[in-house]
Protein backbone atom coordinates (compact mmCIF):
# COMPACT_ATOMS: atom_id res chain seq x y z
CA UNK A 1 0.00 0.00 0.00
CA UNK A 2 1.33 3.58 -0.19
CA UNK A 3 0.37 6.68 1.94
CA UNK A 4 -3.01 7.85 0.41
CA UNK A 5 -4.22 4.06 0.82
CA UNK A 6 -7.15 4.48 3.23
CA UNK A 7 -8.10 1.55 5.81
CA UNK A 8 -9.66 -0.81 3.08
CA UNK A 9 -6.89 -0.57 1.05
CA UNK A 10 -4.32 -1.75 3.65
CA UNK A 11 -7.10 -4.66 4.58
CA UNK A 12 -7.19 -5.55 0.77
CA UNK A 13 -3.41 -5.52 0.87
CA UNK A 14 -2.96 -8.15 3.65
CA UNK A 15 -5.69 -10.34 2.57
CA UNK A 16 -3.71 -10.33 -0.72
CA UNK A 17 -0.58 -11.26 1.00
CA UNK A 18 -2.19 -13.88 2.88
CA UNK A 19 -3.76 -15.72 -0.42
CA UNK A 20 -0.17 -15.50 -1.62
CA UNK A 21 1.37 -17.33 1.22
CA UNK A 22 -0.93 -19.49 1.63
CA UNK A 23 -0.38 -20.55 -2.15
CA UNK A 24 3.50 -20.61 -1.45
CA UNK A 25 3.35 -18.04 -4.39
CA UNK A 26 7.25 -17.10 -3.56
CA UNK A 27 8.38 -20.99 -3.66
CA UNK A 28 6.24 -21.40 -7.17
CA UNK A 29 7.72 -18.45 -8.88
CA UNK A 30 11.64 -19.66 -7.67
CA UNK A 31 10.86 -22.45 -9.14
CA UNK A 32 9.51 -21.26 -12.47
CA UNK A 33 12.59 -18.81 -12.65
CA UNK A 34 14.70 -21.76 -12.36
CA UNK A 35 13.13 -24.01 -14.71
CA UNK A 36 11.64 -25.86 -11.97
CA UNK A 37 7.85 -27.41 -12.66
CA UNK A 38 5.80 -26.24 -9.74
CA UNK A 39 5.62 -29.78 -7.86
CA UNK A 40 3.17 -28.49 -5.16
CA UNK A 41 -0.63 -28.57 -4.87
CA UNK A 42 -2.59 -28.39 -8.30
CA UNK A 43 -5.24 -27.06 -6.08
CA UNK A 44 -5.99 -25.22 -2.53
CA UNK A 45 -9.47 -24.65 -1.16
CA UNK A 46 -8.86 -21.23 -0.20
CA UNK A 47 -11.42 -18.37 1.51
CA UNK A 48 -10.86 -15.28 0.37
CA UNK A 49 -11.11 -11.94 2.84
CA UNK A 50 -13.56 -9.77 1.09
CA UNK A 51 -13.22 -5.90 2.60
CA UNK A 52 -16.01 -3.49 2.19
Amino acid sequence: CHGAAVAADVASGIALAAHLWRHRATDQMAALLAGHAWKGHDHIIDTEVTTP
